[in-house]
């Protein structure tokens, strides 16, 4: 009986346990994301127009991440170079595609990437995404203005045109519309300056006046050089990309010192926004 007795209680104390403690902890943290690769650079140029920066790859949506994941943002492209990936968890985004152009010592081709960079129209047509969700870059006009980088919205637009980059995508994760991943504006030997958008930069005029970088945490690419004249000038570095974060504020991050983050809470949600570096996030 008195074995009995002990079994009740060690039951009725387990079942009385498992109601005051509540539900179990989560096993994934049920997010929407905005997400997004750095910006390709803008196109050298000597005495012609560089091609724009193309967009760094976009992911915009809800996801499941698992209780321990890795995050890295992808810096945006320096001279001539695409820009780099950015990284959660599995989910691996590209960067976007250098622009083309060229100096008095070298020649770049557009790159392709998260979106393509925009011509000078040496090489060709503007380079392609590698990516559904990415554009292509703009043609260019040879040894005058080139084609703008392609932006995560759309392409980049002809140098015959305008030569402004591709547009973006515009969320509202923040609690603000922002527009991000644009291309960067092809440069131009004369003229109006091409403009880069959502992010992207402005390609240069003249003597490379009004030259941009992309935007920092958009993945904007950079605007592509001008040169008026035989003088070597480089087209702006493309835009670092970001990843943001909203989830239940039941929910606490413990972010690597790595990373460098910034939280805010709107209503029952916190807001997580990634800006430089790579490590591992648990919760």
């Amino acid at each position: 009986m008195a074995v009995t007795s002990m079994s009740r209680s060690s039951i009725g104390d387990f079942n009385r346990f498992n109601r005051l403690s509540g539900p179990p902890p989560a096993t994934s943290l049920q997010a929407e994301m905005v997400a997004i690769a750095g910006g390709g650079c803008g196109g050298p140029a000597n005495n012609r127009g560089g091609g724009g920066g193309g967009a760094g790859e976009y992911y915009g949506g809800t996801i499941a991440l698992p209780s321990s994941f890795d995050v890295t943002i992808g810096a945006g492209g320096p001279f001539a170079t695409s820009g780099s990936p950015t990284l959660v968890s599995l989910t691996a985004l590209l960067g976007g595609g250098q622009g083309g152009g060229g100096t008095s010592t070298v020649g770049v081709a557009p790159g392709e990437g998260g979106s393509g960079g925009g011509d000078d129209n040496t090489t060709g047509a503007g380079s392609i995404a590698l990516i559904g969700d990415g554009n292509q870059g703009g043609t260019g006009i040879a040894s005058t203005k080139g084609g703008g980088g392609g932006g995560a919205g759309s392409a980049g637009v002809d140098a015959s045109i305008s030569g402004n980059g591709g547009t973006g995508v515009t969320s509202s994760i923040t609690g603000s519309a922002v527009g991000r991943a644009g291309g960067g504006g092809g440069g131009t030997k004369s003229g109006a300056n091409p403009v880069g958008v959502d992010g992207g930069g402005d390609g240069g005029s003249g003597n490379n006046d009004g030259v941009e970088d992309g935007e920092a945490n958009t993945g904007g690419g950079g605007g592509g050089a001008a040169s008026n004249f035989n003088a070597d000038r480089n087209g702006g570095v493309g835009g670092s990309g970001v990843v943001i974060l909203k989830y239940a504020n039941s929910i606490t991050l413990d972010i690597g010192v790595g990373l460098t983050s910034s939280t805010t809470t709107s209503g029952d949600y916190k807001i997580t926004t990634f800006t430089a570096g790579t490590d591992t996030v648990t919760f």
